[in-house]
């Protein structure tokens, strides 16, 4: 049976970036130096919404030839190997990079090569009148909460 929800509405959106471990040795200043010979990068599952995104753009940008030395079941697996110094280079999200900026550098694709994903936000039907569940929608569409969101990497949809 399916949950039946009231419109969703698109709250915030982030992106897929590069994420490159500020003490990799590797030469790594645009995305296509992934083939370059010795550099290990890693990326999520293609099943996995990081790994979707990652490859859509890596085929849309076309100049990477070269395999990822391991694909991760999530992208907080592609960033504890970043930040274990196991790979040179992982697709990860902004947010990520963000969080942790003293390990880590991101190098986004072009501008002209989507790499967002949109999370939305809706009320379940069974919650209309729920004071809880309308306070909880409130807050986090609030503007201190959306600026919250917005200074950890997030973006307006």
């Amino acid at each position: 049976m399916r949950t039946k929800v009231n419109r969703p509405v698109n709250f915030l959106r982030n992106h897929i970036v590069l994420g490159i471990d500020k003490k990799s040795k590797a030469r790594i200043v645009e995305i296509s130096d992934l083939n370059t010979n010795g550099v290990k990068w890693i990326a999520c599952v293609e099943t996995a919404p990081c790994g979707k995104i990652a490859f859509r753009a890596l085929k849309t940008l076309g100049t990477v030839t070269t395999k990822p030395a391991s694909f991760e079941a999530s992208v907080s697996s592609v960033v504890a190997k970043l930040l274990s110094h196991e790979a040179d280079a992982g697709f990860i999200y902004e947010t990520d990079v963000r969080e942790n900026s003293l390990k880590l550098r991101g190098l986004r694709f072009e501008r002209a090569i989507r790499t967002d994903t949109v999370h939305q936000i809706a009320l379940l039907k069974r919650s209309n009148g729920n004071a809880s569940a309308l306070a909880f929608y409130r807050y986090l569409t609030d503007s201190e909460a959306m600026k919250f969101l917005l200074a950890r990497g997030f973006n307006r949809p």
